[in-house]
């Protein structure tokens, strides 16, 4: 998709049961996640920093500045190691 020209947002706060609803998938089937795929509006510049201390923002020439945790501050905990 990004190859194409396309960006992504990821959505987890979604009517789930409508969704299944609509697209009439079967009850055995779960939505976790849904991906807009779309052409990007805006460009988006991360910054170190936290999105807990300042929310993104962005302005009037279609820039978007996105603060991200360094990998430093990730924790990944694998069961059994």
């Amino acid at each position: 998709a990004v190859m194409g020209g396309l960006d992504g947002v990821v959505r987890r706060s979604i009517d789930r049961a409508g969704l299944q609803a609509a697209l009439d998938l079967p009850s055995h089937l779960e939505i976790l996640t849904i991906v807009a795929l779309g052409k990007p509006r805006e460009t988006v510049v991360r910054e170190d920093g936290s999105p807990d201390v300042r929310p993104g923002w962005r302005n009037a020439d279609h820039l978007e500045r996105v603060p991200m945790r360094p990998l430093s501050e990730l924790r990944i905990e694998l069961p059994g190691f």
